[in-house]
């Protein structure tokens, strides 16, 4: 959990532009994964007056929060793309084999949806693409009992741009399709996601090889019935903003970075900015767990996806 805490505020800056935070809990993220008891700051609370009365709107925010408040899609909780019972396996390269984006999915998992019993596999290998992984998915993924796998492959498969042709293209498209196949061979879900994104300017990366040949791995994916996710948009989203961001810093020392230097693998922040598109495209919740106060009185009069056991009046603010 240090990382999460460490990178989410970071990257919160780019992409929660207008979010209504009022108030923060100050439980540790265990407790709030299980949506328990919250202790919110006072909100609305002024030196020179305090409101007659201040609905205290509480939000869970230190898992995954960057990432899931700025989910767009109105889905609802039953409908996130992970039930009890399944166990996913994060099919991929070097970046899946780094254990970043794919911790955070699974803890942001585990404490948002504490009953239900999901298992994580991580079935990363360096360097490895989509068709080079058919050798390893019976060892990697049926025989972990995987019920669900995401399949990140594209950067390896053009070898870092270096051989981006028709010819590993059409590799990278016929991996896609077997892996698939295989998978419902296996009564296995698979769901294809386009790769992370490199460092390449986001304009010029979004008509680039990797973007086109991967779209055509996502239509592919669709028209043989399985789900897909476009982590190259979703990342690039952040990404946007973090250029226009380090548009007005001259200090280059000081600017924002997804990548290490080579410009293809992710740092901490990366990672979680894949965590966010894949989590988004899962269909995570928008909202984790709201609570309604009156400030004044302490009545709790809405609440969601939490439970306020225990709370008192301190000064005429509401304290849970």
């Amino acid at each position: 959990m240090e990382f999460i805490q460490r990178s989410d505020a970071k990257l919160r800056k780019f992409i929660l532009k207008g979010s209504d935070i009022q108030a923060h809990s100050r439980d540790s993220p265990h407790e709030l994964g299980r949506a328990c008891s919250t202790k919110p700051t006072w909100a609305g609370y002024s030196r020179r007056k305090r409101p007659v009365s201040c609905p205290v709107t509480t939000s869970i925010r230190r898992l995954a929060c960057a990432f899931i408040l700025l989910c767009s899609g109105q889905h609802g909780w039953a409908e996130f793309g992970l039930s009890d019972g399944d166990t996913l396996a994060f099919l991929g390269d070097s970046i899946t084999a780094a254990r970043g984006y794919t911790k955070i999915v699974e803890h942001y998992t585990l404490m948002r949806f504490p009953e239900r019993k999901v298992r994580f596999v991580n079935a990363g290998q360096g360097g490895d693409t989509a068709s080079g992984c058919l050798d390893r998915l019976d060892r990697d993924v049926f025989a972990q009992g995987a019920t669900v796998v995401t399949v990140v492959f594209g950067v390896n498969d053009i070898g870092w741009g270096m051989k981006a042709d028709a010819e590993h293209k059409r590799r990278y498209l016929d991996g896609i399709r077997e892996i698939i196949e295989r998978c419902r061979a296996h009564l296995v879900r698979p769901i294809i996601c386009s790769s992370a994104i490199t460092a390449e300017p986001p304009e010029k990366a979004e008509v680039g090889f990797l973007q086109t040949m991967t779209d055509k791995g996502l239509t592919l994916a669709s028209s043989l019935g399985a789900e897909t996710i476009d982590l190259q948009r979703g990342m690039r989203e952040i990404q946007r903003r973090i250029v226009e961001a380090n548009s007005r810093e001259t200090d280059a020392k000081k600017q924002t970075r997804l990548h290490v230097e080579d410009g293809v693998h992710l740092n901490d922040l990366g990672q979680l900015a894949m965590a966010y598109a894949m989590l988004k495209g899962l269909g995570a919740p928008e909202e984790v767990s709201t609570a309604t106060i009156d400030g004044m009185s302490g009545k709790v009069t809405e609440t969601a996806g939490c439970t306020i056991s225990d709370k008192e009046l301190v000064d005429a603010r509401a304290i849970v």
